[in-house]
C-alpha cells in the first residue's frame, strides 16, 4: 500500500517505493523511473515469479503535491507491467 501522507514530492515518492517493494528483494532502487520499471519488470518482482497488486491511497491527494506528467509516467509504467503480473488500484 503506497499511503499518500508519505509523498510530497516525486523523492518521496521513490522512497516509499523503496521502502514497499525493495525491502521484499533485499536491495535498493536508484531514485528515477528506469529503476522504478526494473523494481517491477523482470529485474525485479517478476524475476521471483511473484504476481503482485499496489494499491495507491489517496491518489488524487497525490496530485497536488507530484507534478502531473511524472504521475502520467508511473501510471504508463504500471499500465506496461499489467501483463507480467503486476496490478494496481488508484484509491
Amino acid at each position: 500500500v503506497i499511503k499518500k501522507s508519505k509523498i510530497k514530492d516525486k523523492e518521496t515518492f521513490y522512497e516509499e517505493i523503496s521502502s514497499k517493494l525493495c525491502a521484499r528483494m533485499d536491495d535498493v532502487m536508484d531514485h528515477n523511473l528506469g529503476a522504478f520499471m526494473d523494481v517491477l519488470g523482470d529485474k525485479g518482482i517478476r524475476e521471483r515469479g511473484e504476481p503482485m497488486h499496489l494499491v495507491w491511497e489517496n491518489y488524487e491527494r497525490t496530485k497536488e503535491h507530484v507534478p502531473d506528467d511524472f504521475l502520467t509516467v508511473v501510471i504508463e509504467i504500471l499500465d506496461m507491467m499489467e501483463a507480467k503480473d503486476v496490478s494496481y488500484d488508484l484509491k
